[in-house]
C-alpha cells in the first residue's frame, strides 16, 4: 500500500511555527498526531487473523490482514461505499464504478450493497442495480415538500410512484405559468378566443407570433427538445 501526500506550505507559515515551535516541542507534537490518527483510524478495524510469537504464518493470512487495513484506511480518506461524485475522465479508478444503472452482484460489491440495498432496482438476490445518472441532474431528497412540492409523485425505475425515497425518479415539467400576448397595432382591447383577431400587423418582436386556426388561438410553439441550463459533461461514478 503506498501513500503519497504533497504539501505545499507557505514560507511565512514555517518561519512563524520556527518560532513559536522548538524542535523538540514539534517531535512531540508530530509523535501524538500519528499515534491520534493511527489509533482512529485503526480502532474500527478487526482484522482476520491474530498472531503469537512464533507462529507459523502464511502469505495469504498477512495479505489478507493487509487488504482489511487497506479498505478501511481507504474508506476513511476518500469516501464511504455508495458515495457519489463527479468524475472528468473515461475510466473510474480503482474502487469506483460508473452509474451507469447496471446490475451487479451483491456478492461481488457487498459494502456497496450494504450501502444502497436495492434504492435503484434490482432483488438483491443476489443482484442490484447502480444508480442510472445518465443524462440527470442530482437533487437533494426532501420529504418535507417545501422545497419539492411535487416529492409524493416522485416514482421508482420501474415508473410506480413511491413518493420521497433514494433512488426515486422525476421526469421533466414546467412550472405552471401564463404568457402576456401583446400587439403593436390594431386594438389592445382583442378578444383572442374569436377568430375575428385576424389581421393584426407589427407583433412586437419580444412576443410570439399567434396562430388562429378553426378553434382557439395559441401561441407558435418555439424552442428545442428540452428545458435545460449551461451545462457540461461528466460521469457520475460511485464507492464500492
Amino acid at each position: 500500500m503506498n501513500i503519497q501526500l504533497n504539501i505545499h506550505i507557505d514560507d511565512r507559515l514555517i518561519e512563524g511555527i520556527k518560532k513559536l515551535i522548538t524542535p523538540r516541542r514539534f517531535i512531540i507534537l508530530a509523535f501524538i498526531i500519528t499515534i491520534t490518527s493511527s489509533a482512529i483510524i485503526y480502532a474500527g478495524v478487526t482484522k482476520p487473523y491474530t498472531f503469537a510469537s512464533g507462529q507459523v504464518i502464511s502469505a495469504e493470512q498477512i495479505n489478507e490482514n493487509f487488504d482489511t487495513i487497506y479498505r478501511a484506511v481507504n474508506t476513511s480518506i476518500i469516501a464511504p461505499p455508495g458515495a457519489v461524485v463527479a468524475f472528468a475522465g473515461n475510466n473510474p479508478p480503482e474502487g469506483w464504478l460508473l452509474c451507469d444503472g447496471r446490475l451487479v452482484s451483491r456478492y461481488d460489491y457487498p459494502e456497496l450493497y450494504e450501502a444502497i440495498g436495492t434504492a435503484w432496482g434490482g432483488d438483491g438476490n443476489p443482484n442490484f442495480h447502480l444508480p442510472d445518472m445518465r443524462g440527470r441532474f442530482i437533487r437533494g431528497l426532501d420529504i418535507s415538500g417545501f422545497i419539492d412540492p411535487d416529492c409524493k409523485e416522485r416514482m421508482d425505475v420501474h415508473g410506480n410512484k413511491v413518493g420521497a425515497m433514494i433512488g426515486s425518479l422525476q421526469e421533466d415539467v414546467f412550472k405552471g405559468h401564463s404568457h402576456l400576448v401583446k400587439a403593436t397595432g390594431g386594438t389592445n382591447n382583442m378578444n383572442l378566443e374569436s377568430p375575428s383577431c385576424t389581421g393584426f400587423a407589427g407583433w412586437d418582436s419580444h412576443y410570439s407570433k399567434y396562430t388562429i386556426g378553426n378553434g382557439e388561438p395559441f401561441i407558435q410553439p418555439s424552442g428545442g427538445s428540452e428545458t435545460r441550463p449551461k451545462n457540461a459533461a461528466m460521469h457520475y461514478i460511485i464507492k464500492y
